[in-house]
């Protein structure tokens, strides 16, 4: 059996012995939970994250200290992880009620299935316990923990906060059962001969309503640059064509919202540091990695699963764009300027994945036009993140490669990058072959100042801390933007079906 100190916080935050207090006459001791109960997270499961997070190869070692038990693959992970109690999402209502109980004197105890560092640094941050005891070369859990507490303080001498049903066993044995979460609430219907006490935090949402916005379904609208390609072609009434192109796209989504998981849970003390992003399903604690999990591989199996019906080199592309997209979360999002050109790269690759789901020849000028495109459009986004944290000029964001002072440089590149791709479509209407295609190609050149405005406004916009989201999901929202793209449609109408005489006004 280990049994934690008895720990406070000193003035400057580091753990400091506290005399036991006394326990409120008539009132036994209070013993609480902490993973799911006290934290809505799972410390095991945010620990192999973690782990995973250093090398991908880290999963086997997690696999060969499994075999060896539950216990062992704990105190393994608390040598090599360490996990912040600052940023560990507590269920406030709970930790309002131990305030409470103990400003009246009431004898508090931490107990819990996680290695008993992890118990000490919990106890130490919040400062509300008597003592804290975790897992050592035991795993407490169920019977063994409701062993524990019997040894301790006898059958019906303490009451106990938990959330999971392997705490049946300690809610039968405690005077009063109180219960956590969503889960707790229907646990609590089912545990007979025990006086159920408190419900906490039972207003949270559920998992699946959770898992829903932690797939970002909004961001999928990204993806419909999978049909740029056939768009740009005139072939969208190739039907067959077309229903390629769609299931491309829920591929695509599909894989897209397995990979936003993945990059939660590996963004998971970033998130909680930010001031939005700290909403998020698995950031918050709404949804457990062990759910998410799952998720990922439901979805990403289904948009594998489409992938081999559109064939060998779509599946290639979506292989990519998925390593591209994985090799971003574990490291290159924090290389300054290299996540700026691998974020353009991932947009660019959806146009190349839908003209490879259409059959058709991809064109260089599009691909060079998109890219420049996407890299203001990757700019704007990491504007928006130095605007949005507002840190100072010599700090670094979290999580990132920039400092304040870059948002200046970040800028001037985004203007840049725009006026080049502006220049892309102007060289290119006056290539021979787009005569083919457009009666008048001249009318094109309208779409240049259009372009222009458009990406600088949303440049502008990110540096104002007036854009919230991916650049791409905020032009999709935007009705500016919304208004010049219907603009920019006709002006293509226009330019395929309208003559000019500029040939007779250039001969006079």
């Amino acid at each position: 059996m280990q049994q934690g100190s008895m720990t406070g916080d000193t003035e400057q935050g580091a753990p400091a012995i506290r005399p036991q207090a006394s326990t409120v006459a008539g009132e036994v001791p209070l013993c609480v939970d902490l993973d799911g109960t006290l934290a809505r997270t799972d410390l095991l499961h945010e620990a192999a994250v973690r782990y995973i997070k250093q090398s991908p190869f880290a999963l086997f070692h997690l696999l060969i200290w499994l075999l060896h038990g539950k216990a062992y693959l704990k105190q393994r992970l608390a040598e090599r992880v360490v996990l912040r109690g600052d940023l560990l999402p507590y269920r406030a209502d709970l930790v309002e009620f131990l305030r409470d109980e103990r400003a009246r004197g009431r004898e508090i105890h931490l107990v819990t299935a996680s290695p008993q560092a992890w118990a000490d640094m919990v106890a130490a941050h919040l400062g509300l316990f008597d003592g804290a005891t975790g897992s050592g070369t035991e795993n407490y859990k169920g019977r063994r923990k409701a062993s524990l507490l019997v040894e301790r303080h006898g059958e019906g001498g303490y009451d106990y906060i938990g959330d999971h049903a392997a705490d049946f066993p300690i809610w039968l044995t405690a005077r009063t059962a109180h219960f956590a979460g969503r889960r707790g609430r229907i646990h609590s219907a089912r545990v007979k001969g025990a006086t159920v006490g408190q419900h906490f935090d039972v207003g949270e949402r559920s998992r699946l309503r959770g898992l829903v916005k932690a797939a970002r379904p909004h961001q999928w609208s990204k993806n419909l640059l999978l049909f740029v390609s056939i768009t740009a072609a005139h072939q969208l009434f190739d039907f067959a064509a077309l229903g390629r192109v769609v299931l491309a796209f829920v591929s695509f989504s599909l894989m897209a919202s397995a990979t936003y998981m993945i990059n939660d849970m590996l963004d998971l003390d970033t998130d909680r540091a930010h001031p939005r992003k700290s909403r998020r399903p698995f950031a918050s604690g709404a949804v457990g990695i062990a759910d998410g999990i799952v998720a990922i591989a439901l979805l990403s199996g289904i948009a594998i699963g489409i992938a081999v019906v559109l064939g060998a080199p779509f599946v290639v592309s979506l292989g990519v764009y998925v390593a591209t997209t994985l090799a971003y979360s574990f490291r290159l999002k924090r290389a300054a300027l290299v996540d700026v050109i691998t974020l353009a790269g991932l947009y660019t690759l959806r146009i190349v994945a839908g003209t490879i789901a259409a059959a058709i020849p991809i064109s260089s000028w599009l691909l060079a036009f998109a890219m420049f495109c996407f890299i203001t459009l990757a700019i704007a986004k990491r504007c928006a993140e130095l605007t949005g944290t507002q840190v100072s000029l010599d700090n670094k964001i979290a999580g990132r490669g920039y400092y304040g002072a870059d948002i200046e440089v970040l800028a001037g590149m985004g203007s840049a990058s725009t006026f080049c791709a502006s220049l892309v479509l102007c060289i290119y209407t006056t290539q021979p072959y787009v005569a083919t295609r457009y009666a008048s190609p001249e009318i094109l050149w309208l779409l240049c100042p259009i372009l222009i405005y458009l990406l600088s406004r949303i440049l502008i916009l990110a540096r104002r801390g007036h854009m919230d989201d991916d650049p791409i999901v905020f032009c999709v929202k935007d009705k500016i933007t919304l208004k010049l793209v219907g603009i920019s449609a006709l002006v293509l109408v226009a330019a395929a079906y309208i003559h000019l005489p500029l040939k007779l006004i250039a001969d006079v």
